[in-house]
């Protein structure tokens, strides 16, 4: 009879546990394996459970690409916003982008009014591409569930602006691109202004205008503003801490002075756009609030009109020499601008018994509190800035 002392099969060897060479082979291959990821995969596969969960519960059209294409679209960190590529049936690719909502969210999304409003303003400026300068969104939701919010987009394969002056990310580290020239700079510049009145007008603020977020149709002429939802949340500018420098200045030269966050994230595009480098970035001018010498007399004017105080709203801007006449692209042909309207919103916003509201008032004038409530449609105000 043989006795078994070990914790191996009967009739096996007796063995000391703490021997590893005497462990029986059956025994070291069970044993457990341990994968390692990194914690970029790691996000990566929670945003996986949100898509999956959210495309099981609405257009069941929509599946994740079969190549499990994912990326991250713009600088935002993976936690905050990922993006996965979706494919439809019955259309175009689409880009699902998924969106932690931050604490500093001015709209109560877990409401089913903040809900409401945030899902009604997303319809009215940017379903369906109802205004020709907003990239088209095809659903904009909110998912209590992990407190996201979804956004689905045609796949836009054309090139941003900073694509268009710098080149595709990562081909080139050089802070100087290539300027536009002074007809594509006032053409593409008058749409981005058209687009701001034309979001003033619905209460809504862009606040959130940099190159990268511009997408351009070159053969057509036409750039769409992208991302509009990001001001609805809250989320912070990609040029906060630019925007807060130029508000100071400002202000010192203007005491008291209203500053326009959108006017100030536009003179860094403009700026980018004619001369191919953002405000600071040249060895040359190193001074981001130093308008360059070589600038053309009517970029000059709208620079030192921003920088002064002078120009301190969007329709100002476009009554300047530079954007006066700029053309518009002959594709454009139901085209309705807002300005006037806009410009009829801050007349009564600065009269007296107007009877315009706070909330239209606010975004018509792009000043918080001063005297004005917070519009729930707005995102909150950057450390000394007026938006």
């Amino acid at each position: 009879t043989v006795r078994n002392t070990s914790s191996g099969p009967v009739g096996a060897a007796p063995y000391q546990a703490t021997d590893a060479s005497r462990v029986p082979v059956i025994f070291q291959h069970a044993q457990p394996v341990v994968e390692h990821i990194t914690e970029d995969q790691m996000v990566q596969r929670q945003w996986l459970v949100v898509a999956r969960t959210f495309l099981r519960g609405g257009d069941s059209r929509l599946k994740l690409d079969p190549d499990g294409n994912s990326f991250q679209l713009g600088v935002r960190s993976p936690k905050e916003k990922f993006s996965f590529l979706v494919t439809d049936p019955w259309g175009p690719r689409k880009v699902l982008t998924l969106l932690s909502v931050p604490a500093t969210c001015p709209l109560p999304l877990y409401s089913s009014s903040g809900k409401f409003k945030f899902q009604r303003t997303m319809q009215e400026v940017a379903v369906c591409g109802q205004f020709p300068f907003i990239q088209p969104t095809v659903s904009a939701e909110y998912l209590a569930q992990g407190n996201k919010v979804a956004i689905v987009r045609v796949f836009d394969q054309t090139p941003t602006l900073r694509e268009e002056i710098y080149g595709p990310p990562g081909e080139s580290a050089d802070t100087v691109g290539s300027p536009m020239t002074l007809q594509q700079t006032a053409s593409y510049g008058r749409q981005m202004l058209e687009t701001i009145c034309f979001l003033r007008c619905k209460e809504v603020l862009c606040a959130h205008l940099h190159s990268g977020n511009v997408f351009l149709d070159r053969p057509a002429g036409i750039v769409r503003l992208s991302d509009v939802e990001n001001g609805l949340l809250g989320l912070d500018h990609q040029l906060k801490s630019f925007i807060q420098k130029a508000a100071a200045h400002i202000r010192t030269r203007k005491p008291g002075a209203h500053c326009d966050i959108d006017l100030i994230a536009f003179y860094y595009v403009l700026h980018e756009m004619i001369l191919g480098y953002a405000p600071g970035s040249s060895p040359s001018s190193p001074d981001p609030l130093k308008i360059p010498q070589t600038c053309p007399r009517d970029v000059k004017q709208v620079f030192k009109g921003i920088l002064n105080g002078t120009l301190d709203n969007p329709v100002a801007v476009l009554d300047t020499a530079l954007f006066e006449d700029a053309t518009l692209p002959d594709a454009i042909s139901s085209f309705k601008s807002y300005k006037h309207t806009l410009a009829e919103r801050l007349e009564a916003s600065q009269g007296s018994g107007s009877g315009l509201g706070a909330a239209a008032a606010a975004a018509a004038a792009a000043d918080v509190g001063q005297d004005m409530g917070l519009s729930r449609r707005q995102p909150q105000a950057l450390d000394g800035v007026d938006v």
